[in-house]
């Protein structure tokens, strides 16, 4: 009687009224699954995304989930509101992001690309190039890093970084010129450069000189000026190495002001704790200096020149406004500041986000997390399966090490953050379906798992147990309880 009164209402209403109900039908232990990316899934109009290089796919997992729990159809992006509220979008965790998305109440939408210049293509977005170009990468050279009694971690430590910020954001501005290591630095060097021309020409002249005398040790000899005697010779190159005495001494002086200044700037920034903040300021501003053209010409090739900073104030937001953090690269040398240069960017993706290109977050929502610190893989499993299952379901934000569907060498040898938006068994395996931020290709993942029916479009069926063991923790929205009277 059930299938006759159900055939009877999809005849009448039509089939449209009935997805909701069939979706919610499937179960995680069918081979058939639940996959929310097909209508009328709230994943359905979700885009796969590109992060490229960076590592935004924090930021990406939150926005997907956002996305998905307001069902709009706008291509949301989360940035401008994770900056705002100086949240870590690279590195940090879905949950800060949401919960200080939901607190603004609304984030920007991207259909049209306004952000399409900063994050141009994979291997093209102005934070992987304002990046290489202020920790100098080609040149070894970095953000300095502000030590008290050998350590930044203090409140000193922050102060002095501070002291030291505003003075070298004044030389900058020509406030303050006292620079004695780069003037040494520039003029002890071209000074040396001038002195070993003149070295160089006397020890030519006394070369000569020497080729005028006789090879016959003959007293007197014949020269094109005329007769002449080794005595004579003699006392003129004496008289050349009289000359050049002094001026070797200027040399070699001139040269060890400028290797003195060049061994302070280029080696000194990880030992700003041995310098005065005056001649700490003076290191940060050399570094800056040559840093900034480059930083400049980026902000120029991306279309969004208006918005570079001065380089004061460049000095200043990378400097003084960012923490100070210690992170090793290849080289071992430690840089304060994060690796990102979100403030530099910042203006610059607040501007594209207009009130008409705002789209609305609820505020009544927050994001509620299981950490694998503190609850148990069978919990978290049900949990999941459960958000699947509800009348309404919802994808699950999913932190976890990307070796669990990626190689580990390369991009899969991090931690990341992705949505799980499906899950069904087969052959007696659980699997959820990966909304990943890498793209349409399949190529980035296990060779098992580019097969035709593990990924489709960018999205991959990964073994439920092998993404779960490599999770840090999940993370899912919930509306907030009503306060109790």
């Amino acid at each position: 009687m059930l299938n006759l009164f159900m055939k009877k209402l999809t005849y009448f209403l039509g089939p449209a009224l009935l997805l909701p109900n069939l979706l919610h039908a499937q179960t995680c232990e069918s081979s058939k699954g639940i996959n929310l990316s097909e209508s009328p899934g709230p994943y359905s109009n979700v885009q796969v995304r590109n992060q490229g290089q960076n590592g935004n796919c924090f930021a990406y997992s939150a926005t997907n989930l956002l996305q998905s729990y307001t069902k709009t159809n706008d291509y949301l992006n989360v940035f401008d509101a994770a900056l705002a509220n100086d949240q870590d979008v690279n590195g940090g965790d879905p949950a800060s992001v949401i919960d200080a998305i939901s607190e603004r109440g609304w984030v920007c939408k991207d259909n049209g690309g306004l952000f399409s210049n900063l994050f141009r293509s994979k291997d093209q977005n102005i934070i992987d190039e304002v990046s290489e170009a202020i920790l100098g990468i080609e040149s070894h050279r970095g953000m300095p890093v502000f030590y008290v009694n050998n350590s930044p971690f203090t409140e000193a430590g922050h102060q002095r970084q501070e002291n030291i910020a505003s003075l070298a954001a004044k030389m900058a501005r020509g406030e303050v010129t006292n620079c004695n290591y780069i003037k040494d630095y520039t003029t002890g060097y071209k000074e040396y450069l001038d002195l070993v021309k003149k070295v160089n020409a006397i020890d030519s002249k006394i070369e000569k000189l020497k080729d005028e005398k006789s090879s016959y040790g003959a007293e007197w000899f014949w020269t094109s000026f005329g007769y002449r005697s080794n005595e004579s010779v003699n006392n003129d190159i004496a008289a050349q190495k009289k000359k050049k005495a002094p001026l070797e001494t200027k040399k070699e002086k001139a040269y060890a002001r400028y290797d003195k200044a060049e061994t302070i700037l280029t080696k000194g920034k990880n030992n700003l704790d041995e310098y005065s903040e005056q001649k700490a300021a003076e290191i940060v501003y050399f570094w800056a200096k040559e840093t900034y053209p480059a930083v400049k010409a980026i902000f120029t090739k991306y279309g969004i020149g208006q918005y570079v900073p001065t380089m004061s104030q460049y000095i200043q937001e990378r400097v003084k406004a960012d923490p100070v953090k210690q992170s090793n690269n290849t080289y071992g040398y430690s840089y304060a500041g994060g690796m990102y240069p979100y403030a530099l960017v910042k203006n610059a993706v607040e501007n594209g986000c207009a009130k008409e290109n705002r789209v609305s977050i609820p505020k009544d929502i927050h994001a509620e997390t299981y950490s694998m610190r503190n609850v148990s893989y069978d919990v978290v499993d049900k949990k999941i399966q459960i958000l699947f299952e509800k009348k309404n379901p919802q994808g699950v934000g999913i932190s976890l090490h990307a070796s669990a569907f990626a190689p580990t060498s390369g991009i899969g040898s991090d931690m990341h953050a992705v949505n799980l938006i499906g899950c069904r068994t087969v052959n007696g395996v659980m699997e959820y379906l990966v909304q990943n931020s890498w793209g349409y290709s399949c190529t980035n993942y296990h060779t098992q798992l580019q097969k035709p029916e593990k990924c489709v479009g960018g999205r991959v069926w990964v073994s439920a147990k092998t993404l779960v063991y490599s999770a840090s923790g999940i993370q899912w929205i919930e509306k907030n309880k009503a306060k109790a009277k």
